[in-house]
């Protein structure tokens, strides 16, 4: 071989080896990278699965806390969704107040009952909404026709209703421990509310039935209201309705409520918006709204963030089953969002 082709030799030989270290450099290096990568996989993403687990766990608990809450035995008045306004509509009639339409109402699962009170002649209260020229006719427009007890028990509500006292509404909340009535005593003056918070007591006291005073619910309309039935009796359930405000009158109105054991806030339909039910939900106060009597409006009203809702005719399980479906459809979407992070 001459001395040219042997230096050639050389050189090839030399070029190979290189070839080989560098493709063994590079094979290390892919070594090293995945032995890195393997470790990143087994370490570092159980790490991520296990926050993602606790996550999902977390939110789960969320959901099945809430899910609880609104399944379980109600314990407190506001737990429920649904008010039978005037003791509830019967036959196509509102505004009876009458013992036909409150029983029917219990039987159909109601558990809150709005009633309008006022007082006869002889100062007794009962449920009735205005004293108009037709006794027979609660909704019988006309001045201040009020008449006596007597006069008033003997009378029947569209010639076949039964009206009801204060004492009567005592007597039935007496054999359904698990209602409540909410009361509409209409004239929010310091004076008259004094004077109806005291035939309230008075007429209970009378009956040896105090107790009946804790399951109801004093619905107040202005702050001296509240001063005003209390004096009379420290009740344990109040209800703040409002009717047209601005928004600082509304906001002062939530802190008022907040300072005063004031548990739930009623607004009437064309006040509702969402920004106000979000101030009610955040001061941990309940918010209902008055009259509804289609389960489309009761549906639009929740959307909105109402609570509880005033009825004559929609039933008491519609409004539930609202009310359910729309925190469930909530649930699930604070579900889904806590997995996608």
């Amino acid at each position: 071989m001459t001395k040219k082709n042997k230096f050639k030799s050389k050189q090839f030989k030399k070029l190979k080896k290189r070839q080989r270290q560098r493709h063994i450099a590079m094979a290390v290096i892919i070594a090293i990278f995945l032995l890195i990568a393997f470790g990143i996989y087994t370490i570092v993403f159980p790490m991520i699965r296990n926050f993602q687990k606790k996550e999902t766990a977390t939110t789960a608990k969320k959901v099945t806390t809430v899910a609880k809450k609104v399944t379980t035995t109600e314990k407190n008045w506001y737990d429920y969704n649904a008010i039978a306004h005037a003791l509830g509509g019967i036959d196509g009639h509102d505004y009876t107040n009458s013992k036909e339409a409150f029983e029917a109402s219990i039987k159909n699962g109601f558990h809150i009952f709005e009633v309008d009170l006022l007082q006869t002649t002889d100062n007794v209260l009962v449920a009735r909404h205005t004293w108009g020229e037709d006794l027979a006719d609660p909704l019988s427009k006309g001045d201040d026709n009020r008449v006596s007890y007597d006069t008033f028990k003997k009378t029947k509500l569209y010639g076949k209703y039964t009206p009801l006292s204060l004492e009567d509404i005592f007597n039935i909340m007496d054999k359904h421990p698990d209602i409540y009535v909410m009361t509409d005593t209409k004239d929010g003056g310091y004076a008259a509310s004094v004077s109806d918070a005291k035939i309230i007591v008075q007429t209970a006291k009378k009956m040896g039935k105090e107790k009946l005073l804790d399951r109801l619910i004093i619905q107040i309309y202005n702050e001296n209201m509240l001063r005003a039935v209390r004096s009379q009796y420290d009740f344990k359930h109040v209800l703040y309705t409002t009717y047209k405000q601005s928004d600082l009158a509304f906001s002062q109105m939530i802190n008022f409520c907040k300072s005063n054991q004031v548990e739930a806030v009623t607004v009437p339909q064309k006040s509702v918006n969402d920004y106000r039910m979000k101030l009610l939900e955040d001061a941990n106060l309940k918010s209902f709204t008055h009259t509804v009597n289609n389960t489309y409006l009761v549906e639009q009203y929740m959307l909105l963030g109402v609570y509880g809702i005033y009825t004559d005719f929609v039933s008491s399980s519609d409004i539930r089953e609202t009310y359910l479906n729309l925190q469930s459809d909530k649930l699930v979407k604070e579900y889904s969002d806590a997995l996608t992070k």
